[in-house]
């Protein structure tokens, strides 16, 4: 298991950044910057999901001459 999953796993078990950092002997800085960057990922990936479904809708309602 990698740094990064571990590093989920713990956030998920609602631990905060000083002690995750703590427990994986990394810099707070660490922790936080990787989770800031895994969130906004995961926020873009469901923004682009749900931009998708609806750019679909709208698209198979169309009628193109």
């Amino acid at each position: 298991m990698n740094v990064q999953e571990q590093i989920l796993i713990l956030r998920e078990k609602n631990l905060g950044v000083r002690r995750i950092a703590k427990s994986l002997s990394l810099a707070r800085n660490t922790v936080r910057d990787f989770l800031r960057d895994n969130d906004n990922k995961t926020i873009l990936h469901s923004e682009l999901a749900a931009f998708s479904s609806t750019a679909e809708k709208k698209s198979t309602g169309a009628k193109f001459i």
